[in-house]
């Protein structure tokens, strides 16, 4: 740069003396570390981060819920209005007909979305609905990363009969389908709670879908982590780390676990879909979350058997169903090919 502000290029002077330019600068070279390279990539992928924003979005849309219900409902999710008459356009509307059919979307402040056959605000039950699929999702999803990477890396490093033991365990909750296994054990769980040592989880509450759907996802970590330690075992760094006398559990935590950091990050954001769903199909079957408590799948099975009449009270739930789960599985695709050194996007091209 020139005192008046001009650019100047550098440049390289070949054999005769004369100069060339220097080649373009190139945003993916050596230096950087993996994590900005993959912030690079990630930042042009633009599909991935349109759906994380989808998913942002409900995720605060869920969050408001109690603003939405207090100042611009005026009603709670367990609040019945069936006897209520409501002013439409100058036309008076019952809440639910006396037909037992509830009252369709009114576009006001009241009622936005319509109403359920028991005369309760849908839009802020769907809200408060998401609150609980998320909070589930969120929670299962931690208990599942966190039991399959405390799994993977003992049987990985340890191998021998540590790793025989713990593999023959997740291969006995491999062999049931996840759906069939977590119906199973929250029909079990939800008809007379659970009681570990001084901890009680009651019938009704979130917490038993929780550690249903936590516990039956861990295999399908778990095993890619243990490959994964496997191979990282044997690396130079772990032989070097060993030959100046680190403790076994210091190299897994300060060496190897790093290592899986870019691994574990995918799969929090794929598993977080994939706990989403479960729990809506346990809630839609009735063994997760259990009513009047509101959940998307809850709001589904409640407005399956009014399809015909009211299709809004299935429509709806589902749609910010598909939405969250979408957005967080198509980001977690984005994620895993940013981070994946193999994978390039082209900047600006």
């Amino acid at each position: 740069m020139t005192s008046d502000g001009t650019a100047v290029e550098h440049v390289l002077a070949d054999e005769s003396g004369v100069g060339i330019p220097a080649p373009p600068r190139d945003p993916y070279a050596a230096g950087a570390t993996p994590y900005r390279l993959a912030g690079r990539r990630l930042r042009h992928n633009y599909a991935a981060l349109v759906f994380a924003a989808l998913f942002l979005l409900v995720v605060i849309l869920c969050l408001l819920a109690p603003v939405y219900a207090r100042y611009i409902a005026h009603t709670g999710p367990n609040d019945q209005h069936i006897t209520e008459v409501l002013n439409i356009n100058g036309k008076s509307e019952d809440v639910v007909s006396v037909t037992g059919v509830p009252i369709g979307p009114t576009w006001h402040s009241s009622f936005f979305l319509g109403a359920d056959s028991d005369g309760r605000d849908l839009a802020v039950r769907l809200l408060y609905g998401g609150r609980t699929s998320l909070a589930i999702g969120a929670m299962a999803t931690a208990i599942t990363i966190g039991l399959a990477t405390a799994l993977g890396l003992v049987a990985g490093y340890y191998r021998g009969w540590a790793d025989g033991l713990i593999s023959r365990v997740l291969d006995i909750v491999w062999a049931y389908p996840a759906l069939l296994l977590a119906i199973a054990l929250g029909v079990s769980l939800a008809t007379g709670g659970i009681t570990i040592g001084p901890i009680s989880l009651s019938s009704g509450s979130i917490f038993v879908p929780t550690l249903v759907i936590g516990i039956v996802y861990v295999p399908y970590v778990a095993r890619p982590i243990r490959g994964e330690v496997l191979a990282l075992r044997e690396r130079e760094f772990v032989e070097a780390a060993r030959a100046l006398g680190a403790t076994n559990l210091r190299i897994m935590v300060r060496e190897i676990l790093p290592n899986l950091s870019s691994t574990i990050v995918v799969f929090v954001a794929l598993q977080l879909a994939h706990s989403i769903i479960l729990e809506a199909a346990l809630s839609y079957l009735g063994a997760g979350v259990q009513p009047p408590a509101a959940s998307w799948g809850t709001l589904l099975a409640a407005g399956t058997p009014l399809f015909t009449v009211a299709p809004y009270l299935t429509l709806a739930p589902a749609a910010l169903l598909v939405a969250a789960c979408l957005g967080v599985n198509i980001f977690g695709d984005g994620l895993r090919d940013a981070l994946d050194p193999r994978a390039r996007v082209r900047a600006g091209r």
